[in-house]
């Protein structure tokens, strides 16, 4: 059998290049305000710029926002298919850089441009040949997919435990769509998983001692997600696993783990004064240029917050409500979903999926000794923490202050999280033949991928 890193690397390249190439232009999430603010950054600007109060974006070549068009009917046409000369036609158009316009990106005019360095570099690498829009874009794809698999690989390598199934989470449909795609979230996903991986080689690798590269590199990976995804900073208290003894001194481990805590709250703190300021709601954006941007209407995060410290109780329940009314949709998002709105692959081969995935998780041998109930309980309550602040922070940025749903608990942003919950499950006292369990996984990985292709086929071009 292969290490779970080579099978992981042998299924996410190929198919990854696949999906890459295969689906259409800005089919995936926020696709297209990802794919300018990227070039936004490229040119020098490290944020979104407000044009009067009432509008978030950036000056950029008008040719990006015409690649856009032919594309733009897809979301929501499930009747409309794409052919080769309309691709062609589109890759065709000439950047021409002098020809600008101001172009919004309501939705991502103010994330942290840390997630969309491996996209810049591309891009500022490609300049001085002047290639087209499309160009462009498809080059962010790859780049974006090659930052991901490179670091998955390595964090699946580092990982002490449950190896295998951790590469099957990485490798569920729906994800590989998510990071073959142009998305900031693509390098945020990354950057987590491979905190999560160091951590727990610090945790259970007996060989592994904790030195002052390791802080540095636990505080330059916390402070990406700090920056880029509040919800995913708590990953940095795994540090509070690590056994004392690996540090020089207790004094050691107490000033570490508290300078990583303060440290990140400092991050989030400052950007969120910093960056903040740069939003602007559905309510308050030019209505000329609103439509079509991810904003939602009757959203205010201060006047949301406001309401939740006002009806504690009532929050909690509608928190409850909403997992619970969303849970079906969130699994099949989290292993089945592609492009936007309503795509999925099969409900059978979703739930297929997700029986193997809970499989690995609980009878894949070689847990460490160390995972007691008390670590168990921790990695499950973070979970729950990170579950519970995903909730809030939805509720603040994209529904009407007083909903009584959230209604986009989507399973793209468990990514991160649902591996705790993988980590944390495996038994001791019952076993399946490993050797069968792998092959059943790696089988299944390669059908549902062969069937993704299909699906975008089907979806897209010629259904």
């Amino acid at each position: 059998m292969p290490q779970p890193c080579h099978w992981f690397l042998r299924l996410a390249v190929p198919f990854g290049l696949i999906y890459a190439l295969i689906v259409p232009p800005f089919q995936a999430p926020d696709e297209t305000s990802h794919f300018y603010r990227a070039y936004h950054l490229s040119e020098g600007h490290w944020m979104g710029v407000q044009q009067d109060g009432r509008r978030l974006g950036g000056d950029l070549p008008a040719s990006l926002l015409a690649f856009y068009q032919p594309f733009s009917h897809l979301r929501y046409d499930y009747e409309a298919r794409i052919t080769v000369d309309s691709l062609r036609r589109a890759m065709a158009i000439p950047l021409q850089p002098g020809r600008r316009t101001f172009t919004d990106f309501a939705n991502t005019g103010f994330y942290a441009p840390t997630s969309y360095l491996p996209y810049a570099i591309v891009f500022a690498i490609l300049k001085p040949f002047r290639p087209g829009p499309g160009w462009f874009f498809y080059a962010g794809r790859l780049a974006g997919l090659a930052f991901w698999i490179f670091v998955l690989f390595h964090a699946i390598r580092l990982l002490p435990y449950h190896r295998w199934t951790i590469a099957f989470c990485a490798l569920l449909p729906a994800s590989l769509f998510m990071h073959a795609s142009l998305s900031g979230d693509t390098v945020i996903n990354a950057v987590a998983f491979y905190l999560i991986a160091w951590q727990l080689a610090l945790i259970f690798d007996e060989k592994r001692q904790f030195g002052w590269r390791q802080g540095l590199g636990l505080l330059g990976l916390s402070a990406v997600l700090s920056l880029g995804k509040v919800v995913y900073a708590p990953l940095i208290s795994l540090f509070w696993l690590i056994p004392k003894e690996k540090f020089a001194s207790t004094k050691s481990y107490w000033w570490w783990g508290s300078g990583l805590m303060l440290a990140n709250a400092a991050l989030l703190l400052g950007w969120y004064f910093y960056s903040g300021a740069l939003f602007v709601p559905y309510d308050a954006y030019d209505p000329v240029f609103r439509e079509g941007q991810q904003l939602n209407p009757g959203v205010d995060p201060a006047g949301q917050m406001a309401f939740i410290i006002e009806h504690p109780f009532h929050f909690a329940r509608m928190i409850m409500g909403s997992y619970r009314d969303s849970l079906p949709a969130t699994l099949a998002h989290y292993a089945g979903k592609f492009g936007w709105e309503h795509n999925y692959l099969p409900t059978p081969l979703i739930g297929l999926l997700l029986l193997t995935l809970l499989g690995l998780a609980l009878f894949e041998r070689g847990q460490p000794e160390g995972l007691d109930w008390r670590r168990r309980l921790f990695f499950f309550s973070l979970a729950a923490g990170m579950c519970l602040a995903l909730a809030t922070v939805l509720y603040l940025l994209w529904q009407a202050v007083g909903d009584s749903r959230i209604v986009v608990l989507m399973g793209r942003y468990f990514f991160p999280i649902f591996p705790l919950i993988w980590l944390a499950l495996p038994l001791r006292r019952l076993s399946l033949p490993q050797r069968l369990l792998c092959l059943w996984a790696l089988g299944l990985s390669a059908f549902a991928l062969l069937w993704g292709v299909w699906a975008v086929m089907q979806r897209y071009y010629f259904g």
